[in-house]
């Protein structure tokens, strides 16, 4: 009986022990399936998070624009402020029947959607469209960092080629034309710079970049001073009033694009001396009136003919080639357009003008071979 009993204890303790042994076993795996299910679920809560936070400093920076260009642009007095009395507006007609609307914007200029009146055609369709759909809809703070470091490493690139200082390839009359030039603009020397030192670091730079400079100062002097462009107003107005907001290309695409137009642009030495020989800066910021006089009385044409007076012909076709053409094709061929003006939905496109006017493939000529009915109004 004794040893019966012993060996049913025997047995007992080794399924016990069995039984033990396996529990052990799940629980390890079960605490490896937790850690494992934890370790993913906080990965993609933390790269939700970071990307928030990401696009969230994006919008810290426009906002940290806005200031600055109020900022530092009040004190410009050269810019005749113009009413944007006929915007570029069409209707779409989508083959479905449903209609929408496209803008074409003017990227350069800071016109103000403040200034339209409230029973404005822009201001109803604006306010009646639930999807705004922009080149690009938002991008991230890493996205305009990656941008920036592209463009640096062109000008990096460029510094290590050996070339001629600047002042021996544009010659005494020349580069005294272009000293003068900007020592009549104090504000084009950062931080106070004395104009030799400055001129000494204008004097190491290509015939590209002092002409892409001069472009750049003499725009910003006939720039508005509300602060942010209108395609940013619009995003923005857009997010406040609850529009959902669909970009026909990536941040990334708009770079690609952007980047082949530089590396395509050669802005020489003999461009550079006929913008000095036509006022450098104040041709430019002439010319930059002109046509944001025409786009706001709705002359695209003229507006962009002024555009192309401070492009050198290089440059030109490159914008026409990577900026445009390349794009508004890629923009169709996404379908973004076709999927979201259908019936149901009241869409708002709005892109650059010169997408609606200039080449044989502009956004209108495309959506028109996909069957859609597109009118000036």
């Amino acid at each position: 009986m004794k040893l019966l009993l012993l060996l049913l204890i025997a047995i007992s303790g080794n399924v016990f022990a069995d039984q033990t042994s396996g529990n052990e076993e799940r629980r390890k795996q079960l605490k490896r399936g937790v850690m494992w299910g934890g370790a993913i679920v906080g990965g993609i809560v933390g790269w939700r998070v970071l990307r928030w936070a990401d696009y969230k400093m994006f919008d810290i920076y426009i906002d940290g624009m806005e200031k600055v260009a109020r900022r530092s642009r009040m004190s410009l007095a050269r810019f005749t402020k113009v009413n944007i009395s006929d915007p570029p507006i069409y209707r779409l007609t989508a083959p479905d029947g449903s209609q929408h609307h496209i803008l074409g914007t003017m990227h350069i200029s800071n016109l103000s959607l403040s200034d339209l009146p409230k029973d404005s055609k822009l201001s109803r369709i604006v306010e009646q469209a639930n999807i705004l759909i922009p080149e690009i809809a938002g991008a991230r703070f890493t996205s305009a960092l990656r941008f920036q470091f592209s463009l640096n490493k062109v000008t990096w690139r460029r510094q290590f080629v050996w070339q001629q200082r600047l002042s021996e390839q544009l010659g005494d009359e020349h580069w005294q034309k272009l000293t003068q030039m900007i020592a009549e603009k104090p504000d084009l020397k950062p931080f106070e710079q004395p104009l030799g030192r400055f001129m000494d670091e204008i004097d190491s730079l290509d015939a590209d970049d002092v002409y892409s400079r001069l472009s750049t100062y003499g725009q910003n002097y006939a720039t508005p001073i509300e602060g942010l462009k209108m395609d940013f107003q619009l995003i923005r107005y857009g997010r406040e009033h609850g529009k959902t907001l669909i970009g026909l290309e990536t941040f990334k695409q708009a770079r690609a694009s952007f980047m082949k137009t530089l590396d395509a642009s050669n802005v020489g030495i003999d461009d550079l001396k006929r913008l000095i020989d036509k006022g450098g800066i104040d041709y430019v910021t002439e010319v930059t009136i002109d046509s944001i006089r025409h786009y706001a009385d709705g002359n695209l044409d003229e507006s962009y003919k002024s555009l192309k007076k401070i492009t050198p012909p290089d440059t030109r076709n490159a914008v026409d080639t990577f900026m445009l053409d390349q794009r508004n094709i890629a923009w169709v061929e996404s379908g973004k357009i076709q999927k979201n003006c259908v019936n149901g939905n009241n869409c708002l496109i709005f892109v650059g003008f010169a997408h609606l006017t200039e080449g044989s493939n502009t956004l209108i000529k495309l959506l028109q071979k996909q069957g859609y009915k597109v009118e000036r109004i």
